[in-house]
């Protein structure tokens, strides 16, 4: 199994956010003989200081946020194909709401 993705890793490290973490493991995923495309994968980051989630997610179900009076919400922004699914995607989308 090939080791895990560093250009993500620095990202997390940075808060880079949500969409150059999906970057990155999209890189990684094309690299990969025999990797398989297709994969989906959610990320999301918070802030403490300003209460704001950074999300995107490729190819996965979509995030369910619990509202502070506890209604549920589907967060609907942030989303693109599955990982190594449509090479020479410039830039992955990425939302925010808060936490």
């Amino acid at each position: 199994m090939p080791p895990p993705p560093v250009g993500a890793s620095e990202h997390l490290r940075t808060g880079s956010g949500a969409s150059a973490v999906l970057e990155q493991l999209d890189a990684f995923a094309h690299r990969v003989p025999g990797a398989k495309a297709g994969r989906a994968v959610g990320y999301a980051e918070g802030d403490l200081p300003t209460v704001r989630l950074r999300y995107a997610c490729s190819g996965h179900l979509r995030p369910l946020r619990l509202a502070p009076d506890g209604h549920p919400d589907f967060l609907w922004g942030g989303s693109s194909l599955l990982l190594d699914v449509a090479n020479g995607m410039r830039r992955r989308p990425e939302a925010q709401t808060p936490m």
